[in-house]
């Protein structure tokens, strides 16, 4: 992740509280419940020169459609999509397949490739040589190690003259390349490894992400697990604040039964014997397409999350049955009741 936001841009950035704020978009807009306009920075450039324009981002959302992304997981995030226009050079207009009014939010994950080097080398050579509009460019790109330079025309203005960007998978091997300086930053370090960097003289620093902690359980097999009023006695049965205590160094907060109605009832459908939950994202807690009756209340049950996640109203779409629609603003998923 940290890779890519050195060599790409995204449209927007989601602030560590959830808020969204410009990034390669300045501003946006919905034009009815399918379509978006969005007005682009201008005098922004790819480190290859290309500029980046209204058609760059049709390349970007023209290909985030197609059959040859469907395997990528960030296809899987960004499934509203259904397609991209230029309305001028500098302004786009986005397409989605249902109404989805944290579409801003969600086009955070599409990092935009420069198109005139995408065409060129198609999506295994450019993984080899990706250029973006980003701080940093790629010099050399190899299985351990990713050599960067600064981008000096960046729109975002490097700080360093260069990175160095190591694979070390092991974790204690992470911790002891940066207790003897041979790197500088290491990733992805348990509040264990924090406290030992700490103590000789190291800093560490925890960011809090929108991910969630949780443990599942197999239920086709002739279990008590299979009762879901013993998995919701498991979930209630979870002392979160002890488990954020002694395994997370109280670095994030309990995730409440009532942030999201994968773990809950709390939001529910008008007519609760027709509602269904639909699956728009892999790893929920509800299986797709099954009755939100008590049968259906999840068989995994959260831990932790980094903040409440509010619900969001979105507006019908147009049918012959009255339609009532939910979303999280988080996770993504609907939530729908129809009258028959």
């Amino acid at each position: 992740m940290y890779t890519w936001n050195a060599i790409f841009d995204s449209m927007v950035f989601v602030e560590t509280d959830g808020a969204v704020s410009p990034a390669l978009a300045l501003e946006w807009e919905p034009v009815d419940e399918l379509t978006w306009h969005f007005r682009l920075r201008p005098g922004v450039t790819f480190s290859n020169g290309e500029p980046f324009d209204a058609a760059a981002v049709v390349s970007a959302v023209e290909y985030m459609v197609s059959e040859d992304a469907a395997r990528l997981t960030v296809a899987g995030y960004l499934d509203s999509l259904a397609g991209a226009r230029v309305i001028d050079p500098l302004t786009v207009e986005i397409t989605t397949n249902y109404p989805n009014i944290v579409l801003p939010a969600s086009l955070a994950m599409l990092r935009l490739p420069a198109p005139g080097q995408w065409a060129r080398l198609g999506p295994e050579g450019f993984a080899r040589d990706p250029v973006g509009t980003g701080p940093f460019a790629v010099d050399k790109w190899t299985s351990a190690r990713i050599d960067l330079s600064a981008f000096r025309d960046s729109w975002r203005a490097p700080k360093l003259d260069r990175l160095e960007i190591y694979e070390i998978l092991d974790a204690s091997a992470r911790l002891q390349a940066v207790q003897t300086s041979s790197v500088d930053i290491a990733l992805n370090l348990s509040a264990d490894d924090i406290i030992a960097l700490e103590r000789v003289g190291g800093v560490g620093h925890v960011t809090h992400g929108s991910g969630v902690i949780g443990m599942s359980y197999v239920t086709s097999k002739d279990s008590p697990i299979r009762d879901p009023r013993v998995r919701l006695a498991l979930n209630y049965a979870v002392d979160r604040q002890a488990y954020i205590d002694v395994l997370l160094a109280g670095e994030t907060v309990p995730r409440h039964h009532n942030h999201c109605r994968r773990a809950c009832r709390a939001t529910t459908p008008t007519s609760r014997s027709t509602g269904t939950i639909r699956r728009r994202r892999s790893g929920c807690l509800l299986k797709p397409d099954i009755p939100t009756d008590s049968s259906s209340w999840p068989s995994l049950f959260s831990v932790a999350a980094s903040r409440p996640v509010p619900f969001t109203s979105i507006s019908p779409r147009s049918s012959g049955r009255s339609v009532s629609t939910w979303k999280c603003a988080r996770c993504l998923w609907r939530s729908s009741s129809r009258s028959p």
